[in-house]
């Protein structure tokens, strides 16, 4: 029997693979609420919200870390924004450390993941590049705070965006590539 349209064939690769919107559904309708809220006046609420977009986004990071190529690619993005947008409520009541704290949590986090040689190359290399949104919030401050932010991560983050480089040409040397199927 031949796979129709509506009967995928069972080698479909895309089988059982949850989609971006599957993925990040519940983070976008909480962090939407957490605007909503912040827009009203409500920093309490939004900081609810946002602090369960948080936990959404840790959610698609663990399933990042086993592997699923979607969640790779969304999970540093959605714990980028998470972070900001909880970082943007605390400021708003006044906890400008608690702020700061959150920020560079997800500065910590993508440094982990991208430095973690058994996570996967996609997650690895799409951490390094949300570093650059995660440490640019983070340094919005400006000042002293800024040169210490630098100071703090830049060694870090430049070790591990090396490591990652190297592993990203791993992938796109030839020996590395998926066969095509073509006999020479």
């Amino acid at each position: 029997m031949q796979p129709t349209a509506d009967v995928p064939s069972q080698a479909d690769p895309t089988i059982g693979v949850p989609s971006r919107d599957a993925l990040d559904r519940h983070f976008c309708r909480l962090t939407d609420q957490g605007h909503h809220a912040l827009r009203g006046g409500d920093a309490e609420q939004a900081e609810r919200c946002f602090l369960g977009a948080l936990d959404e986004a840790e959610r698609v990071f663990r399933e990042a870390e086993v592997g699923s190529g979607v969640a790779s690619l969304l999970a540093p993005m959605l714990l980028t924004v998470g972070c900001r947008n909880l970082a943007a409520a605390r400021e708003r009541s006044g906890d400008g450390s608690g702020a700061r704290a959150h920020l560079s949590m997800a500065v910590e986090r993508l440094l982990d993941a991208a430095e973690n040689a058994g996570h996967p190359p996609v997650l690895r290399i799409a951490c390094v590049r949300h570093l650059r949104y995660a440490l640019g919030f983070l340094a919005e401050g400006g000042g002293e705070l800024s040169v210490a932010v630098v100071e703090r991560f830049a060694p870090r983050t430049k070790t591990v965006a090396a490591q990652v480089m190297r592993v990203a040409s791993l992938c796109r040397s030839p020996a590395m590539q998926a066969p095509t199927g073509r006999l020479s």
